[in-house]
């Protein structure tokens, strides 16, 4: 017990000191800004940086779609990803990619990578989003923002770009004084979701509401996918054992295995129907829940015929999207598969209430799958972010 008394105090701490160093780099950004101080600017060199390579497809997907959408400002743009477990960049974006790893050694890293570089982007997903009373959060949302407080400490245009903030910020008053100081003072900022949107405007801060980064490429590539008859994608997200990716406690366990054998029977009861599953991990902790449903699912006397496993592994980010897309309907507790199916104009049910999920069952709910697109409150991330380059920040 005290061990591990130790071990969250520990973490705390490492915590609160990223939380001082975030809050004292957007401290020098004011003040460089309001000196008057920038960097020299010789043509364009852009800065892309997210939770790229971090096991997540779906994450991997907006560094691509970001990289393309730059292409006007600089050819070649660096893509900062946290790790390089998954990100394989499937389009010739001409992107040069570096990882960083994560904490403080990942901003020192950034820090480096960004020399003679003059725009960084803190680009899409769930950046500032998460559980607010999670010190794993915690680390994460500051990390992410003192990647990007490390250009604009060396003077560089620093912009947000389509990501999701948590409404009532974190349980620890340090780290959202340093998230709320970070949005404060970068030069332009684009959310995904109106939630995120209206915590904007409590911080006083004007702000775009913006299509997720990835939709251009997923329509891009939603032309391609076949749909293949009586086929069933399923999407599963682990939340019973997030952000840790391990077996919790029993009363966690029981409602995980809850979970999972109600969502067996349907899929046994649809096989019955004559479905064809396909069972997909969007994200390296999902696969031990694949391999359990599907374990469920032939206990529970549904057909080995009918269910396939979509291996984790693939070639490139676009691998497991086009295969999805193809499916004729889609079940899904993750928001990128979810957005990528109803871009192809399927049959889509989202599972969840994750605050990006309950806004995008709010989106499509009375839109037609066969048209379905984003309403015209949410701007177009494309221009939106072209227009912020070009100092044009807005709709």
């Amino acid at each position: 017990m005290r061990s591990l008394l130790k071990g969250k105090l520990l973490r705390r701490v490492r915590v609160w000191c990223l939380a001082v160093l975030v809050l004292t780099m957007s401290w020098i950004v004011r003040a460089r800004r309001s000196a008057g101080l920038s960097e020299r600017r010789t043509g364009r060199r852009l800065t892309i940086i997210g939770a790229y390579g971090n096991g997540n497809y779906g994450d991997d997907i907006i560094g691509e779609a970001i990289a393309a959408s730059v292409v006007e400002f600089d050819a070649h743009p660096l893509i900062v990803a946290r790790r390089s477990d998954t990100l394989r960049l499937s389009t010739e974006t001409g992107a040069e990619v570096i990882t960083t790893e994560d904490g403080l050694r990942g901003v020192f890293a950034t820090w480096v990578a960004l020399a003679g570089r003059t725009d960084a982007i803190l680009g899409g997903g769930g950046l500032f989003e998460g559980k607010r009373d999670d010190v794993n959060v915690h680390r994460l949302v500051l990390e992410y923002a003192g990647k990007l407080m490390a250009a604009g400490v060396r003077g560089q245009r620093t912009i947000i770009h389509g990501i999701g903030i948590s409404p009532n910020l974190y349980s620890d008053r340090l780290v959202s004084k340093a998230i709320a100081s970070v949005l404060k003072c970068t030069d332009a900022v684009a959310v995904r979701d109106p939630a995120s949107a209206r915590l904007l405007e409590t911080l006083g801060i004007t702000g775009t509401l913006i299509r997720d980064p990835a939709t251009s490429v997923l329509e891009i590539w939603a032309k391609r996918a076949e749909i293949r008859p009586r086929s069933v994608g399923v999407v599963v997200l682990d939340r019973h054992r997030w952000p840790k990716f391990v077996p919790g406690d029993r009363l966690t366990e029981v409602g995980r295995s809850r979970e999972i054998r109600a969502l067996a029977g349907r899929l046994v009861a649809g096989a019955e129907r004559g479905d064809v599953i396909e069972l997909f991990a969007f994200h390296h902790s999902d696969e031990a829940m694949v391999e359990d449903l599907a374990a469920a699912y032939r206990t529970a006397g549904g057909t080995p015929s009918s269910l396939t496993v979509v291996p984790y592994r693939q070639v490139s980010s676009q691998d497991p999207f086009l295969r999805l897309m193809a499916c004729e309907s889609v079940l899904s507790m993750r928001f990128h598969p979810a957005l990528a199916a109803l871009t192809a104009g399927r049959d889509v049910q989202i599972i969840g209430g994750l605050q990006k999920l309950e806004m995008l069952k709010s989106v499509s709910a009375d839109i037609p799958l066969a048209r379905w697109s984003y309403p015209e409150s949410f701007a177009d991330p494309v221009s939106v972010l072209n227009r912020g380059l070009g100092g044009q920040a807005g709709r």
